[in-house]
C-alpha cells in the first residue's frame, strides 16, 4: 500500500514523461546475463539434458541469471512506459477485478510450470514469462526508488543482509538444517496470508500508516528468510545418485510412481522458488526504505 505522496510522484513521473532509463544502463546487465547463460549451458546440461553434478551451484546460477534478467526487463518496462497499460486495465476492470485476473493468470502459469518440469524448452519459456510478470509488477516500486535515489541503497542493503544470513548458515549449518522442518512451510504460508489480509484491512479502515507498513514488511521479510532457507535445504537434500535415478525414470514416464520430481534436476522450477523468495525480500526492503524516506 502506497502513500499519497508516492502515488503523486508516480503519476507525475508517468504523466510528464520526465523519467527515463539511459540505454547505457542495459549494457553491463546484458553482458552479465550472457556470461551466466554460457556458464549455465556448460555446467547444468549434459548431452542436451539436465546434469546432476553440482546441483546447488547449478540452481544458484539460474537464480543469478533470473535476477539479472529481472533487472533488465524491469528497466525495459519502465523505459517504454508499459506500466501505463496496467493502470488503464485497473481503471477499466477495477482493483478487485485486476487482482482476481492476476491471481488467475499467475495460478495458470504456475500450474503449467509445474507439469512441464521434464520439458526443457517449455520450462525455460515459462520461467522467462514468470520473471517478466514479476518485473512488470515491480516497475511501480522501481520508479519510486529511482525518483528518490534509493534503488542502489536498497540493493546494497539486501545483498548485505543476505551475506549475513549466508554467514550464519555456513557456521551454524547443522543446527539451522535441523530446525528447518517441512511442516512449518504450510504454517508459514497461512501466516503470510493472514498478515497480508490484516494489512489490507488496516489500510481500508485507517488508510496509509508509516509504522504499520514498516512492521508489516519486517514480518514478511523474517518469514521469507526462513522460507528461503527451507527452499535452499530442499536443494541440499538432493543427492547425485537420487537425481540420476529421477532423471532416468521421469524422462521415460513422468506418471511412473517411482518418478520423484523432488529429486529431478528441473533447474528452472527449483531456482524459481529461491528467485521468488528474493524478489519478495527486495520488495519489502524497498517498502521499508520508501516508508522511511
Amino acid at each position: 500500500m502506497y502513500s499519497d505522496k508516492e502515488i503523486l510522484q508516480l503519476h507525475e513521473a508517468l504523466k510528464k514523461n520526465n523519467f527515463n532509463i539511459d540505454l547505457n544502463e542495459f549494457y553491463l546487465p546484458c553482458i552479465l546475463f550472457i556470461i551466466l547463460c554460457i556458464a549455465i549451458y556448460y555446467n547444468s546440461f549434459d548431452n542436451m539434458g539436465y546434469a546432476c553434478n553440482n546441483i546447488l551451484e547449478n540452481t544458484f546460477l539460474y537464480v543469478f541469471a533470473s535476477l539479472v534478467l529481472f533487472h533488465i526487463l524491469t528497466m525495459f518496462f519502465v523505459k517504454h512506459k508499459f506500466i501505463r497499460y496496467m493502470e488503464g486495465l485497473i481503471r477499466t476492470i477495477g482493483s478487485i477485478g485486476f487482482i482476481l485476473l492476476f491471481v488467475l493468470l499467475l495460478s495458470g502459469l504456475l500450474y503449467l510450470f509445474l507439469i512441464y518440469q521434464t520439458d526443457i524448452v517449455y520450462s525455460h519459456g515459462l520461467l522467462i514469462i514468470l520473471i517478466s510478470t514479476f518485473s512488470y509488477l515491480f516497475s511501480y516500486i522501481f520508479i519510486l526508488l529511482r525518483i528518490n535515489n534509493l534503488y542502489s541503497t536498497v540493493i546494497k542493503s539486501l545483498i548485505l543482509g543476505l551475506i549475513l544470513v549466508a554467514i550464519c548458515f555456513y557456521f551454524k549449518r547443522d543446527i539451522i538444517l535441523e530446525n528447518l522442518k517441512g511442516e512449518h512451510y504450510s504454517q508459514l504460508l497461512y501466516i503470510v496470508l493472514f498478515v497480508i489480509l490484516a494489512h489490507i484491512l488496516f489500510y481500508v479502515i485507517y488508510g496509509y500508516n508509516k509504522k504499520e507498513r514498516i512492521i508489516y514488511s519486517f514480518i514478511i521479510m523474517v518469514i521469507f528468510v526462513y522460507i528461503l532457507l527451507m527452499d535452499t535445504k530442499k536443494i541440499l537434500m538432493i543427492t547425485e545418485a537420487n537425481c540420476n535415478k529421477a532423471l532416468n525414470i521421469c524422462n521415460k514416464d513422468i506418471t511412473n510412481p517411482s518418478c520423484n520430481l523432488l529429486d529431478y534436476p528441473s533447474y528452472p522450477q527449483k531456482s524459481f522458488d529461491i528467485f521468488h523468495d528474493l524478489i519478495i525480500l527486495l520488495q519489502e526492503t524497498s517498502h521499508i526504505y520508501l516508508a522511511n524516506n
